[in-house]
């Protein structure tokens, strides 16, 4: 007998998801072309950096249209190993034997709590002998001694008034993994090496969301795919791929409102390896206030169909939901709305039952309504159920030249009847039409030799199989 499982997808403490336009994206440029390297003892005593700032023209990268402050720094003891090239759209670093290399984007013009900030890292040339930090958070004012965002201070140390999060690629035991940043603010967690997707040796796009704000299931949206963060929380993908879990804010000094700095960090090794970062924008956005917050879908197999199940935690100005189902690779395909709470600061229970699923998967999405028509998908909120058209199994026996079939069906479905021999060939068949609850159905069998023989009942993409014996 052909049996199919249930399949239910229950998703818990989501909110509605709503894809957001940038309120500015900047572009960091790094079309031209240079050298920066530093001798410890030529200049400053502690750091020696070079800067292009929104006002004042290139030094080493360049002008940034006042749009931000860039610049290149070496920390003391640094040795003439470190080195800053610029070249073909891409800013490549070369650790030093001592101190760090530092470039820093900061000062960043509209900035805001919800940021994405985009770039591909060349690592064809590195094998993490020397640890690489991306940190972001706030400049502090754009003090040169003021933050370890910009000064010649790791950005990965214990918690900081001015970094908001922190990763760091390291080699450890010659496994390359990724370390980021506890939410005690003093201790960091190591990654294995199978969860950390950044990988040596390789080019690869980097991606990093970024909600410093308080407000939780914040949405962002990547390849058309739409997700929620957590407040204070960043989540980072490589080419495409979310690392497992999300990250947490360093510690509980930061209290920025914006996030509107970023930062790349050389530490230093004997062996000089280099890194490359090209194709770097940063992306703000401002939180948005979600209509719907979705606490629980869930869908189970009724007796006269499918009965789906949804709760709210609150929602504002919500008219109503519709609800759409996909079956067999189909589109989704509305089946009926909803009347929403319009407004409420408390839990709501939602039920509804689709009285004619498909035989096979049924996939249900719901739909949010505003009472001005905007509709907003939940589109990582997915139930699957299996329906099976037939159930309860057969019960088949012979009289006269007749077989006789009880079969139990949960809906009306047209379907046949086939009698098979054990060695697979087909003695007769018979068109049925099944009906809701139980049929009973015959099919013609004159002249059966003794024997076993098998009784298929087909409907759409299920079928039930039961063996009777002719004496």
């Amino acid at each position: 007998m052909k049996k199919h499982l249930l399949l239910i997808l229950l998703v818990t403490f989501a909110g509605l998801v709503k894809a957001q336009t940038p309120t500015s994206t900047v572009p960091v440029k790094l079309d031209s072309t240079g050298i920066f390297n530093y001798a410890y003892g030529t200049l400053e005593s502690d750091t020696r950096f070079r800067e292009s700032g929104k006002t004042t023209p290139a030094t080493y990268f360049p002008f940034t249209n006042g749009k931000y402050v860039a610049r290149a720094l070496f920390s003391a003891p640094a040795t003439p190993t470190g080195l800053f090239t610029l070249e073909a759209g891409k800013v490549k670093m070369s650790n030093p034997a001592a101190g760090i290399t530092k470039s820093a984007f900061f000062n960043i013009v509209g900035a805001r709590p919800i940021v994405r900030i985009s770039f591909d890292l060349d690592l064809t040339s590195y094998t993490a002998l020397a640890p690489f930090i991306i940190a972001f958070g706030n400049d502090d004012g754009g003090t040169a001694g003021a933050s370890k965002m910009i000064n010649a201070e790791s950005a990965f140390q214990n918690q900081a008034g001015d970094v908001f999060g922190s990763l760091r690629l390291a080699n450890t035991g010659g496994l390359f993994i990724t370390q980021y940043r506890n939410a005690d603010g003093t201790t960091f967690s190591s990654l294995p090496e199978s969860q950390s997707l950044i990988r040596p040796n390789v080019s690869q796009h980097i991606d990093i969301f970024i909600n410093s704000s308080s407000s939780n299931n914040v949405p962002y949206t990547l390849n058309a795919t739409q997700r929620l963060m957590a407040a204070n929380t960043y989540e980072v993908f490589v080419n495409g791929v979310k690392y497992g879990n999300s990250f947490p804010k360093n510690g509980t000094l930061y209290n920025f409102t914006n996030l509107d700095a970023l930062c790349f960090e050389f530490a230093d090794n004997a062996t000089q390896q280099q890194v490359g970062v090209s194709n770097l924008e940063v992306s703000f956005f401002n939180v948005t206030v979600l209509p719907v917050n979705l606490i629980d879908f869930t869908g189970k197999k009724a007796t006269n169909g499918i009965e789906l199940n949804w709760a709210t935690a609150s929602e504002q100005n919500n008219d109503y939901f519709e609800i759409l189902r996909s079956a067999n690779g189909q589109p989704y395909q509305s089946i009926g709305t909803f009347k929403g709470k319009e407004q409420s600061g408390v839990a709501s229970l939602y039920q509804f039952l689709d009285r004619n699923p498909v035989s096979g998967t049924n996939y249900y999405q719901l739909k949010q309504v505003d009472k001005d028509g905007t509709p907003t998908l939940f589109t990582e909120k997915m139930v699957a159920v299996t329906y099976d058209l037939i159930n309860k199994g057969l019960s088949v026996y012979k009289s006269q030249d007749v077989v006789k079939v009880d079969a139990y069906a949960t809906q009306s479905q047209a379907g046949k009847l086939v009698l098979i021999d054990l060695q697979g060939r087909k003695l007769a068949e018979r068109k049925v039409q099944l009906n809701d609850g139980k049929n009973f159905l015959s099919i013609d069998a004159p002249s059966l030799a003794s024997g076993l023989y098998i009784v298929k009942l087909e409907a759409g993409r299920d079928s039930q199989s039961a063996k009777f014996i002719v004496r």
